[in-house]
């Protein structure tokens, strides 16, 4: 099994479809730290992803499901806990020096609380910084995050945590090639 099935894998539809085993699975898991690692070095840092719950909200399952699946691929994980304010989150983003902030939210405020984290990270310098947001989040809402500039947008339906970590590292990749 190559990389190339790696990926093929990382976008089918379930593994049970594809008759890969949990052999596979290790490898593909593989792939991505290894892929990670690759990123890691032309950014002289390890792979560092941010994750955060802005707001009221008290949920973090999904957010806590996300930072572990990164911590397995080999990704450096700052998780601050629930109800962090805008200001907290980027204030963590940029002391630990992160390559990809990701926000969980399942509030209806979560256009404003995204737009108040994205203004505090133009204040901080760090507007380039990719942002993603993951939740409840209706359409018309994710169609407004990504015009403010969120690169993904990931609901219940993207419960494949393999294909968020490969985006992840895409991501990291793509603000190393763009430093």
């Amino acid at each position: 099994m190559d990389h190339r099935d790696c990926q093929a894998l990382l976008h089918s539809e379930t593994v049970v479809a594809t008759g890969y085993t949990t052999d596979h699975l290790a490898i593909l898991v593989d792939w991505i730290v290894a892929n990670c690692v690759g990123i890691s070095r032309l950014v002289n840092l390890n792979c560092h992803e941010g994750v955060g719950k802005p707001g009221l909200d008290g949920h973090s399952n999904g957010a806590e499901q996300i930072a572990v699946r990164a911590r397995d691929c080999g990704m450096d994980v700052v998780y601050e806990g629930i109800r962090l304010t805008p200001s907290q989150i980027v204030r963590a983003a940029i002391d630990e020096g992160v390559h990809v902030v990701g926000l969980s939210i399942l509030s209806g405020s979560l256009v404003s609380l995204v737009k108040d984290v994205i203004a505090k990270l133009d204040e901080k310098g760090a507007a380039g910084l990719p942002i993603v947001v993951g939740g409840i989040i209706p359409d018309e809402d994710a169609s407004t995050l990504k015009e403010m500039g969120v690169v993904a947008v990931y609901t219940p339906k993207d419960f494949q945590l393999n294909d968020i970590m490969s985006d992840i590292v895409r991501l990291a990749d793509a603000g190393a090639e763009a430093a």
